[in-house]
């Protein structure tokens, strides 16, 4: 066992190489996000600070874009967006695929009556302007699934060796009342208990107390016992204050999704786009400085007085002002250092901007708002491949970091006994079920618009070959189109129902083969009966003959 001190220290030596990341979230959080600029700045809640620095907002509507554009075209509430399919070892007939497909249906009606949506917008957001984002997945109290935000900077995480987050420690500060509240009294430590008492004789709620949540892969368990502490999956919940373990338990699957937007290298945390929009958005915000300012002097003009007749320019609607005879004579009072050349800044701030949008695929998400829905994905493809392939590493990550959540949120519903029973081609012969863990397949707007690109290239490559077919017909030899044509319906976003299994679609052909060949065998009876009667032997003849 891993002492509490141990978990604490590891912790920390993880928090410390986690820190030139939380400047980087910092710097990005003032000029993206400045009410959560609070990451270095400990400030609770964030000041105005920041805030007050910008004079161009278009660093949060461009996040703001991105980000509804993953909860609208990616995780749609409205129309339900994965699938799960059996894996290679379970493929099998229609009442597999029936199965999964209803299980599909039912999951996705557990998503939308949980809390996925809120904490998914809060994530969504940290992944496009930090680069990761990260939630808690576990059964709820009222509902099957609950799902808590966990904010960036809160956590530390490592991988295993295909890239997958296994391990995760969260700090989560609570005050003693609070903690009394989520563990129970019996399991507090003296720092806590004296801040409790406190609180209890009306001195206030008082200092916030740091717990450590640490989920990692169980190394040592009895795989035949199902208690908390023989999961797959170890929580620990410790107290850094009172330096003592608050609660143990256990998962059957990695609970933490962390989300990121592209990685780079052998880096865990994510790149996001703001990344490259920094140097863009303190160009054009520098820029709309300089036009406010020019702005103000237009309305506010710098006058040229001689010296001691201040007192007499009257700037007031409808003032009179009185000019001395040498004033008159040297053209005064008049405005001074107030020509400006609106058209030069215009001109970059525009440039800047669409480089900002360019970085948050604004424009591919607006194209997407503003598609007409009878459009297809093949329209889509066709007028937005380069924008869809530019979008395409970060939802291939997205795809990925998601794996674990869908598998997780898979086995919570089966487990509360959700799903309806499975055929019997899924059944032992002791009567048991065993389901493998399912792939997932996604058929948003965007999922399906990028698969859309496979077809795309499929049709580039008919168009080359269909020349070459005219003088060497057998280089078709070189393609499965079975699989090409059923690939290619998938990537339209065709039902799977409308698709002939290919147990099915083999046996319509060695049935249609049979009976072209048996209609081969009638014609050659009926040409060599012909030939028979016309060389004077009858029927009967060529039968005794055989």
């Amino acid at each position: 066992r891993i002492m509490v001190s141990t978990r604490i220290k590891v912790h920390q030596a993880m928090k410390d190489r986690r820190q030139v990341w939380d400047t980087r979230w910092q710097k990005l959080s003032e000029w993206f996000s400045p009410h959560q600029a609070h990451i270095t700045n400990k400030s609770e809640p964030a000041d105005n600070s920041h805030r007050v620095k910008l004079h161009d907002t278009k660093s949060i509507e461009a996040v703001s874009v991105l980000t509804q554009g993953h909860m609208s075209f990616i995780t749609p509430l409205n129309e339900r967006w994965f699938n799960f399919t059996p894996n290679a070892r379970q493929a099998g007939g229609d009442d597999v695929d029936g199965w999964f497909a209803e299980c599909s249906k039912l999951s996705f009606k557990e998503l939308q009556n949980s809390n996925f949506y809120v904490v998914a917008q809060q994530v969504y957001k940290d992944r496009t302007e930090k680069g990761t984002g990260c939630m808690f997945v576990r059964k709820g109290r009222k509902r099957t699934l609950s799902f808590e935000y966990v904010p960036i900077a809160t956590y530390v995480f490592s991988e295993d060796e295909d890239g997958n987050a296994d391990m995760l420690a969260r700090e989560i500060m609570l005050s003693a009342p609070d903690a009394v509240k989520r563990f129970g009294k019996e399991k507090m430590g003296p720092k806590v208990l004296e801040a409790c008492e406190q609180f209890e004789n009306g001195k206030g709620e008082g200092k916030k107390f740091t717990f450590i949540h640490t989920v990692e892969p169980r190394l040592e368990y009895d795989k035949t016992k199902t208690d908390k502490i023989n999961m797959p999956y170890s929580s620990h919940y410790d107290c850094v204050e009172d330096q003592m373990e608050i609660d143990e338990g256990g998962f059957e699957e990695f609970p933490y999704v962390v989300s990121r937007y592209e990685k780079w290298d052998d880096e865990l945390w994510g790149f996001s786009p703001a990344y490259n929009a920094l140097p863009n958005v303190l160009s054009v915000n520098w820029l709309k400085k300089l036009v406010k300012l020019s702005g103000e002097v237009a309305v506010n003009p710098r006058l040229l007085l001689l010296a001691g007749e201040k007192a007499n320019v009257d700037l007031r609607a409808g003032g009179v002002t009185y000019v001395s005879q040498r004033s008159a004579q040297a053209q005064l009072p008049r405005e001074w250092g107030t020509s400006s050349d609106f058209r030069a800044a215009e001109y970059l701030i525009g440039q800047d901007h669409d480089q900002i949008d360019k970085f948050f695929h604004v424009n591919l998400f607006r194209m997407f708002s503003d598609l007409d829905k009878q459009m297809t994905a093949t329209e889509i493809g066709a007028r937005e491949r380069e924008k869809l392939l530019m979008f395409a590493p970060s939802f291939v990550q997205f795809a990925f970091d998601m794996g674990g959540m869908m598998t997780r949120l898979f086995n919570i519903i089966a487990r509360e006994g959700l799903f309806p029973d499975p055929p019997e081609s899924m059944v032992d012969d002791e009567g048991l079920a065993y389901v493998e863990t399912p792939e997932v397949s996604y058929q948003s707007k965007v999922a399906l618009a990028i698969q859309q690109l496979a077809n795309d290239s499929f049709d580039r490559v008919m168009g080359r070959v269909l020349p070459i077919i005219e003088v060497v017909p057998n280089v078709l030899d070189n393609f499965d189109f079975d699989t090409m044509i059923r690939d290619l319906a998938r990537n339209e976003g065709m039902n799977d129902k409308w698709i002939v299994k290919i147990e099915q679609m083999k046996e319509l052909r060695d049935e249609r083969a049979e009976a072209q060949q048996q209609q081969m065998q009638m014609e050659q009876a009926e040409q060599a009966t012909k030939a028979m009667s016309n060389v004077g032997v009858t029927g009967e003849q060529a039968m005794e003959a055989m």
